[in-house]
This record gives structure tokens, sequence and C-alpha cells, in this order.
């Protein structure tokens, strides 16, 4: 129809009539751009909304994790602290046995590290991150994936410490396994140790002040990794308030 009017106006050279219908066509091609980007960006915006939900109850978890993982690793820190100091005073027994068999037993537990975020590793590589529009929260996702990522592989260098010096003090301590109420094992817990033996070993201290530090590492790592997160979970709390 458009097409029809206009060559009817170049025969009649009404080029006025001619003008217009070309401004009504490009009018309508800029409107109809128009339309699809207001259209691609509320998808965009949905779908950015919906992913900031999942960051956040993914940073949930990673902040719970952390924080589990401080606790624990302090506890098993002031644990060898124990073990090493009353080893060291040369006292005939320590004045609490039970306590000194759960430092023992608890001296090589050893906690999962944080998560990576799931939502994110999924965004990254599918090529979403764009979808945050917030290049700072957007620069916040990639450092503390980064963060994570390099306390993974300091996790796994520390366990592997452990477990290194852990024979040190393991060859001095028998273990009484028992099963819970729903038949699970519980944690291994210390029944003996050979005191005499332990204070005989030259190496055993040195192995204990290892796990004590590598202990404290983690402890030390975990600390910066929660403060990163908590700033990030908040960050992302108020997004989802706005």
């Amino acid at each position: 129809m458009i097409l029809a009017r206009i060559s009817k106006a170049i025969r009649e050279q009404n080029w006025f009539a001619v003008a217009l219908e070309f401004i009504i066509v490009i009018a309508g091609v800029v409107i109809g751009f128009q339309v699809t980007a207001w259209n691609a960006a509320r998808v965009n915006q949905a779908r950015e909304a919906a992913y900031i939900e999942r960051l956040r109850d993914d940073f949930v978890d990673i902040e719970t994790t952390t924080r589990g993982g401080i606790e624990s690793y302090t506890e098993m820190f002031e644990a060898a602290d124990r073990i090493m100091a009353f080893i060291e005073s040369g006292e005939a027994e320590p004045a609490d046995d039970a306590a000194f068999r759960s430092d023992l037993s608890s001296i090589l537990l050893g906690t999962i590290p944080p998560p990576r975020s799931t939502t994110f590793r999924e965004m990254e590589s599918a090529g979403q991150l764009s979808l945050i529009s917030d290049p700072e929260l957007r620069e916040m996702l990639i450092e503390i994936d980064a963060l994570l990522a390099r306390y993974d592989r300091v996790f796994a260098f520390v366990f592997t410490q452990q477990d290194r010096y852990g024979e040190y003090l393991n060859r001095y301590l028998v273990y009484q396994d028992t099963l819970g109420e729903s038949g699970v094992p519980d944690v291994p817990g210390v029944s003996r140790y050979d005191l005499a033996a332990m204070r005989a070993d030259p190496q055993f201290l040195p192995a204990m002040s290892t796990l004590r530090r590598g202990h404290g590492f983690n402890v030390y790592w975990l600390h910066s990794v929660q403060a990163e997160v908590t700033t990030l979970r908040a960050e992302l709390d108020e997004r989802i308030a706005e």
C-alpha cells in the first residue's frame, strides 16, 4: 500500500507526498526498533533480577560455610596449642584426660572449603556476565570468584601438609570407632595415646607446630574470604530490596 502511494506520488511529481511517505516509513522502522529494544531491555532486566536472587542465595551459603570453617580451624589451632603446651610442660598426666583426648581427636579434622558460586560460573561460561548492568558489582563478583579459586589451591596445599605431618600424631594414637543412632559412623575419637613416645620423638613437636600453623593459615585466609563475601552479600541484598 505504501509503495503504491509512493509510486503514484512520483508519477504525479508530488514531492511533498513522497517525502511524507518516506518519513512515515522511517518513523515506523525507528519505532519498531525502539519497541524491540524496550522489550529486550525488560527481558534483560528480568533475567538480571533472577540472577541476582540466585547469586544472593549462593553467597549466603558461601558465607555460612566460611563462618563454619573459621570456627572449626580456630578450634583446631587452639587444640594444637594446648597439646604442644602440655607436651612441653613435662607434667605426668593431663589435668583433664577426656579434654586432652578430645583435642587429640580434633587436631586432624577438617572442613570443606567454601564453594564457588555456581550461578556466577554458569553466567561466566554462558557469556552472560554482561547482564549484571552495574560494572562495579560485576567486578566484585569476578574478584571474589578469583579469591575463592585461590583459596581452593591454598586449602589443597595445607590439606596435603596436614596429611603428611598427621602421621607423627597418628602413630601414637588408638582410635575408637562407633556408630551413631542412624548407623552412620561417628567421627573417630581417641581412646588411648602414648604420651611417653610423643615426648621421646624429636619430630613430634615440629610436626605439631606445622599442623598448628596450617590451621592458622586457614583461619587467616577464611577471614579474608568472609570479609569480601559478606560485603558482596550485603550489596546483593540491597539490589534485591530496591
